[in-house]
């Protein structure tokens, strides 16, 4: 008895071990299951953080190959001036004599066939309402213009020009004015009042260039505004012979306009009657000879108001003093800008480009527009914010940084 019972408690024993083996194998599987799915599941999550990753790089890539593509295609856009000696001298005779020769003149006529617009299907598609361009807008047409200032003026040999977000507001400032000074119709001239107020209050000296243009309407595209842009530059480079460099003057083949959109001035270096073009914001002439003569006529000036200051104040006398003051302003620019100049200390030259919507003129039965090009200098106590705005090189330069 007690051995069969013994066999008994054996066997249940053992179908215990059995069923204790199984269920053990059976935690140990499935133990094995959950960090394996732990290891998958981790796994997982790294691989999907990784493609997105990649997926996200991919497109960062993609974004940024389109606005290379982009900047490239602007940059395209060049003004080359064939045999720049033989320009710079007629530069020359123009300053001195204020007239081209027929030899000249046939020469610009061909240089202007040679050079043609680059289109770009983008710009194309970025829809521009000119009675309401925004400041992205502005900043785009100001870089594309500089793009075509550099190049011209890399030709000449002069530093780099830049886009500010001075130049951008003051570009704003005198839109508004003229907008409201000639309403309907394009100025046959500068609206010198509105310049001189902004010029005075910004403490900046300022040159400008105007392209009229009349359009069927003020919605076009970005690609149109830089086609217009692009012919400013050219028929301004290589004049038309529809220029007028002279209020009241004729239209004519003239280079006035030329040396605004360049950046280039005409110096009478001491008494040598030799014309030196020269950077407007070229600050390495020096000849301390002008400086002292501009000195004295400062100190003219001043004589002269403290002289009318003396005499019965009338309106007469009044207007006089505010002349001459206003001239005092003006030659004060002058002396600190070449100050600035003779000890080397430079400033780059700021340029800018807006259009100008006027509205519908009644009697071209289409809108008015005009484009303005202004190249600025600040003078030392000037508040202008000389921020810069990155240039298209500059961003080609930072893309292809960002794509290596």
């Amino acid at each position: 008895d007690a051995i069969n019972q013994a066999n008994g408690d054996k066997t249940a024993a053992q179908k215990a071990l059995a069923k204790a083996q199984t269920a053990h194998d059976t935690a140990v599987t499935n133990q094995k299951i959950a960090h394996a799915q732990k290891a998958y599941d981790d796994a997982k999550a790294a691989s999907d953080a990784a493609d997105k990753k990649l997926a996200d790089k991919k497109a960062e890539v993609k974004k940024l190959r389109s606005k290379l593509h982009d900047l490239e295609i602007n940059s395209q856009n060049k003004i080359v001036i064939p045999n720049i000696d033989y320009y710079k001298s007629m530069l020359k005779d123009y300053i001195n004599q204020r007239a081209l020769t027929s030899d000249q003149i046939n020469y610009l006529n061909s240089a202007r066939k040679q050079v043609n617009y680059i289109s770009s299907d983008k710009d194309k598609k970025i829809t521009v309402d000119l009675k309401n361009l925004t400041d992205d807008q502005i900043k785009d047409l100001s870089l594309f213009a500089l793009s075509l200032t550099n190049e011209i003026r890399s030709q000449f040999g002069f530093e780099p020009a830049v886009v500010t977000n001075g130049g951008i507001e003051v570009a704003k400032e005198l839109a508004q004015k003229y907008e409201e000074d000639f309403k309907n119709t394009i100025p046959a001239w500068h609206d010198d009042v509105a310049i001189k107020k902004v010029v005075n209050e910004h403490r900046i000296r300022l040159g400008e260039a105007m392209a009229p243009k009349y359009v069927s309407s003020s919605q076009t595209n970005m690609d149109n505004l830089k086609r217009d842009v692009f012919n400013m530059f050219r028929d301004m480079v290589f004049s038309k012979g529809n220029g007028i460099d002279e209020k009241g003057g004729q239209a004519h083949y003239e280079l006035g306009h030329a040396m605004i959109v360049i950046g280039a001035k005409g110096w009478m270096v001491g008494d040598n009657p030799t014309v030196n073009i020269q950077d407007a914001n070229d600050r390495t002439i020096g000849e301390r000879s002008i400086l002292k003569n501009w000195q004295k006529e400062v100190q003219t000036i001043k004589d002269k108001i403290k002289e009318l200051e003396l005499h019965e104040q009338n309106s007469e006398i009044k207007n006089k003093i505010e002349l001459q003051k206003e001239r005092l302003i003006i030659w004060e620019g002058n002396v600190k800008e070449l100050e600035q100049r003779i000890k080397n200390e430079t400033h780059p030259l700021s340029m800018v480009l807006i259009p100008t919507d006027y509205g519908y003129d009644p009697t071209e039965y289409q809108e008015a527009i005009e484009y303005h090009y202004y190249y600025v200098v600040p003078s030392t106590d000037s508040k202008f914010d000389q921020t810069i705005i990155p240039s298209y090189a500059s961003q080609i330069k930072e893309v292809n940084s960002k794509l290596n």
